[in-house]
């Protein structure tokens, strides 16, 4: 399942319990009502621009202007005395200015800012609001905070992706005007953004409903028709010793009858971190998936993201009618790095199910008669490392009653202990708030009144006894001294038979219950899990030696570097690991020995689908990115964020890999409603935002089509491969394959194009793509739902590379990096990272040259009657007669197959438009393989022996008309590869394209599906049915509800 849907699933999540709120209609309440109250007029203050200055006639509990109504467009009036006033620190300095040069853009690996762009700053923060320039992203206009930076500590640095205004769940905020009120000169600083709404391209949640359900997308009746007929203008204002930017979005009704205005806001990230909300499903740190078993999204009093040295906030105001044991402001959802706030609101069924007749009545929204004004309020702050330098100031901005912790943290002799992150957990088992212990061990930080216990923690090291706290309102309560218990130490060489450094992973694996692993009462540990029963995963760089700190315990100690490589111990598969027991304070050395096993000459291993830090859904530095697959070694490594064009090859000298690793830069178009593509190699412009990706959505016009995608991508120099990814949620998934039509909903897509009265064909379709992922990750369902439309697209004679690629997002997990990956072959002079070559490479991938595999190799050899041979991708003459093709198996002696089937012409894989059948294809022919000692081949000797399997099976294949050949090699029955994969389902699984049989000698231009693919379409094709009246009258069932959750988590698109 994609983000994109899983995001909709989420959504839906929470309407499970009931269909629609029988609760009495509560008093309609305007949720902005208190910020006027006590505002002073500004009028005489503006000196910045003349044009827009808040108007002295604004009425104090309206918000509008008396007189005539102002055009659509202009600013809107508000008065902010109330929210320049009582400066923190009034002695202190406060700028807002145009960056002009790029010495003023902020730091860290995610800043996003331009020349152009605009700065607010003080003594303690910097936050930068991008220009109108647009980007395909969460946020794709302008108008929004998109870096923030604190200034109170050394090393900080930008961790903020964005956050974008979200109205009605379909709607943005699209910038017309910037004005600069007040520079700061005297005494603050406000920023004034105006424009109007536009539809927000990358979340279109009732297209992603109507692809399940058409019914229940009718049911959606926040969705207006058109655009929202109204100005909205956003104030930044920061004021001397602020640490956050105070955000307010005003909003007129320019329309002539009541606007009902959902608020909410989309929350982007952009750090090697987490988030953190105390009253979260995780009590602490990271986010819970919802879905059947939990349907409710969180309750929200703020949301932060933290990492190593960096944090930021958003603090939405909180509503006086919502209660929870803090001030809270909504809810909000959380998928993989972008949250979505529901302000006024900790429901959604009443939101999206109410009826329209009832939505005036919702609490927490913002009902706006014809020219109205309504605002709403939230900050922004920056921050370091430590939660309490934010929250220390947020827990007295909400109004809520707290006192200090204080106290340090010692080691064994009593000695204070640097940079323990030191956390107060309440006595719901709630994180309140977490500071770091300074050079000395101390540390203080405000907790909400209340019993607390006191615990530190540093890698490798918890602690030995927590303390026990009760914070009394303003007061400071010494918390006893928090011990550390000293670290285990293990270091590690790894060296290959003739003494060579290599790079490799450490897996520790626990020998029964892992001891004192860190929870989310204390860090991020749900979004970058380690696999069940690992204590730690570590990566040794090119120096081949490491050393890192764990608790006190008894573990399994394994060594490797992914498919092609020996592990060591030589028998951890079998026995588990170096058993290794180690106490507090000691360290060990351990010497690994391992060897590359596998003859891959000729061919370079690749992966085609990754993300890390500029997706908004992966918190992995680039670095570590790159390390990750260093150690699984991966010749080849695509960047394809998420409508972002990045270049991994810094990161690899960063870490002295060039003569390891090799680079290519690419892109995955993330489109909410056709797909995602994966086109590389396309050129990064590092002055461009975001890379210079794509911008599918198109700006304010219809979004573009599947063959606009494609172009784009070609229009680069060279060639270049076009790749659909998880093709089942992409524009394939509506469409019949064979016959090159498509049947999604033009209009619910927001693409520019016309539906056949008739058929309901759309036009859409378009075959200039290069390449397919077959697996995506390890499910071999999704790979013979995929395999069948692969199949009949050979089978109509197009020539589709299929690829296998991990799509990893995280550090860890069953698709570690490169598992599974593709192997794609090329001229030895070219098989290196050294020796690497752009254009043949690519060639050789668009030519289906290769194969993909979670952990065996295997090449193909075609031999005809005139003993011409062929190798996969190529073209072979067989004139009618048999032709044999010798099937090179090699695998690592840890690893099993016992399997090999054919698919010549596959049957019975043709499905009916829009159908999706993951049962496993009928194979043409299959074979057991038994690998016994004799099969075994010694590579190299050292400390042990390093040896791999390697078989040939001979096939002969009869050729009477032209033919695609495929092969599936996998150890059906064998053990699993675990824990060099480390998932203990997972088995070993490859499979290669097609080598094509020309029985005719007119090259493979016969193929068997072709006629077929020329018969009309058949009558059924017409799939968008419109919904009947009774699901627009009626809210559906808790049941109907249940079964399109469980179509969205369970195979759907």
């Amino acid at each position: 399942m994609t983000r994109h849907s899983l995001l909709a699933a989420l959504l839906l999540a929470s309407l499970l319990p009931l269909a629609c709120s029988d609760d009495p209609d509560p008093t309609p309440q305007t949720p902005d009502a208190s910020l006027d109250a006590q505002n002073d007029d500004l009028g005489e203050q503006s000196d910045i621009d003349a044009t827009h200055t808040p108007d002295a006639s604004t009425d104090a509990d309206s918000g509008i202007d008396a007189g005539p109504r102002p055009l659509p467009g202009t600013p809107v009036d508000f008065d902010l005395g109330a929210f320049v006033a009582d400066a923190p620190n009034p002695t202190g300095t406060v700028r807002l200015y145009q960056v002009t040069n790029a010495s003023e853009l902020l730091d860290g690996e995610g800043a996003a800012g331009g020349l152009g762009d605009f700065v607010l700053e003080n003594d303690g923060a910097r936050f930068l609001v991008q220009n109108d320039r647009r980007a395909m992203s969460p946020c794709p206009w302008g108008g929004n905070v998109i870096d923030a930076q604190y200034l109170g500590a050394p090393d900080t640095e930008d961790v903020l992706g964005e956050i974008c205004l979200f109205l009605n769940a379909d709607q943005t905020l699209k910038p017309e005007r910037f004005e600069i009120l007040h520079d700061g000169s005297e005494g603050y600083a406000v920023l004034a953004v105006t424009g109007r709404t536009e539809l927000l391209d990358f979340l279109n949640l009732a297209s992603m409903v109507a692809q399940v359900s058409p019914q229940l997308a009718s049911q959606f009746r926040l969705r207006p028709d058109g655009l929202l007929p109204m100005t909205v203008t956003v104030y930044y204002v920061l004021r001397p010793g602020d640490d956050g930017v105070r955000v307010l979005t005003a909003m007129r009704n320019d329309g002539d009858s009541q606007l009902d205005i959902a608020v909410s806001h989309l929350i982007v990230s952009h750090g090697t971190g987490g988030y953190f909300n105390p009253l979260g499903s995780l009590g602490g740190f990271g986010y819970g998936d919802l879905g059947l078993a939990n349907p409710n999204p969180d309750v929200l009093p703020f949301l932060m993201f933290q990492s190593e040295k960096s944090s930021f906030a958003y603090v939405p105001k909180p509503f006086d009618h919502l209660e929870a044991d803090l001030p809270i402001a909504g809810g909000y959802l959380t998928i993989a790095g972008v949250a979505a706030s529901v302000l006024g609101r900790t429901d959604i069924i009443q939101l999206l199910l109410t009826h329209p007749s009832r939505l005036p009545l919702l609490e927490g929204l913002h009902h706006l008669k014809a020219g109205d004004v309504s605002a709403a309020e939230h900050w922004i702050f920056a921050g370091d490392g430590a939660l309490s330098t934010v929250l220390d100031t947020v827990y007295p901005l909400q109004g809520v009653d707290t006192g200090v912790l204080a106290g340090i943290v010692v080691d064994g002799e009593g000695l204070g202990v640097e940079g323990a992150r030191v956390s107060a957990t309440d006595a719901k088992n709630r994180t309140m708030n977490q500071a770091l212990s300074g050079a000395d061990g101390r540390y203080s930080m405000r907790a909400p009144v209340g019993d607390y216990t006191v615990s530190a923690r540093l890698v490798g090291r918890p602690t030995l006894a927590p303390a026990a706290a009760s914070v009394l309102n303003a007061q400071t309560t010494d918390v006893s001294a928090i011990v550390l218990e000293l670290p285990a130490t293990i270091t590690v060489s790894v060296r290959t038979p003739d003494g060579q450094p290599t790079p490799a992973r450490v897996s520790v694996l626990c020998e029964g219950p892992c001891p004192n692993k860190p929870t989310s009462r204390e860090k991020e540990v749900n979004f970058h899990k380690l696999p069940a029963d690992f204590a730690l995963i570590e990566w040794i760089g090119v120096s081949g030696d490491h050393s890192f700190d764990l608790p006190a315990g008894t573990y399994r100690v394994v060594v490797s570097r992914g498919m092609e490589w020996s592990v060591w111990p030589y028998d951890a598969l079998s026995a588990g690991g170096h058993l290794l027991t180690i106490a507090a304070g000691e360290a060990v050395s351990l010497e690994a020995e391992i060897a590359r096993v596998l003859d891959t000459r000729g061919a370079l291993s690749a992966d085609f689908h990754v993300h890390a830090i500029a997706s908004p859904d992966s918190s992995v530095a680039n670095i570590d990115r790159i390390l990750t697959f260093l150690v699984e070694g991966v010749d080849v490594v695509v960047s394809t964020d998420h409508d972002v064009i990045t270049d991994f090859a810094p990161a690899v000298a960063a870490i002295g890999a060039q003569a390891e690793i090799v680079t290519v830069v690419g892109t995955e178009i993330t489109t909410s409603d056709i797909g995602h593509f994966n086109g590389f190699p396309v050129v990064h412009d590092p002055d461009a935002l975001r890379g210079g990706a794509f911008d599918w959505g198109n700006g304010a016009e219809p979004a573009v089509a599947p063959a606009d995608l494609f172009a784009w991508v070609r229009a680069h120099d060279g060639e270049q491969v076009v790749q659909i990814n998880h093709p089942n949620s992409s524009f394939l998934a509506q469409a019949d394959v064979l016959r090159g039509l498509t049947y999604g909903d033009p209009v619910q897509m927001r693409v520019q194009a016309t539906a056949d009265p008739d058929t309901g064909e759309t036009g859409m379709w378009s075959d200039d793509f290069t390449a397919m992922e077959l697996l995506n990750g390890h499910s071999t369902e999704r790979f013979w739902g995929v395999g069948r439309w692969w199949f009949t697209l050979l089978g109509r004679g197009m020539h589709v590379t299929a690829t296998a690629v991990t799509d990893t997002h995280n550090l860890y997990g069953s698709t570690m990096g490169g598992v599974p990956r593709t192997f794609v072959f090329v001229p030895e002079a070219h098989d290196t990272a050294t020796s690497f070559d752009s254009p043949s490479f690519i060639a050789a991938i668009n030519q289906g040259r290769a194969i993909g595999t979670n952990g065996p190799f295997f090449r193909l050899l075609a031999t005809n009657s005139t003993e011409q041979t062929a190798l996969i991708g190529d073209t072979l003459a067989t004139n009618g007669e048999p032709v044999t093709v010798d099937v090179h198996i090699e695998v690592p002696e840890w690893m099993k197959v016992d399997r090999l089937d054919l698919f010549m012409n596959a049957d019975g894989v043709v499905t009916a438009p829009g159908a999706y059948d993951a049962s496993p294809v009928t194979p043409t022919q299959s074979f057991s393989i038994a690998l016994g000692p004799d099969d075994l081949v010694e590579v190299a000797t050292g400390t042990s022996v390093h040896r791999r399997y390697e078989k040939v099976v001979t096939v002969t294949l009869d050729t009477a008309v032209d033919a695609y050949a495929v092969f599936v090699l996998q150890g059906a029955q064998g053990p699993t590869m675990f824990p060099v994969l480390p998932s203990r389902g997972v088995r070993p699984f490859a499979f290669s394209n097609p080598i094509y049989l020309d029985a005719d000698g007119g090259g493979y231009n016969n193929p068997h599906l072709a006629a077929l693919a020329q018969t009309p379409a058949p009558l059924i094709a017409k799939l968008r049915a419109a919904p009947t009246d009774a699901s627009v009258d009626r809210e559906l069932t808790p049941r109907e509800i249940r079964q399109v959750m469980h179509s969205l988590q369970c195979g759907g698109h």
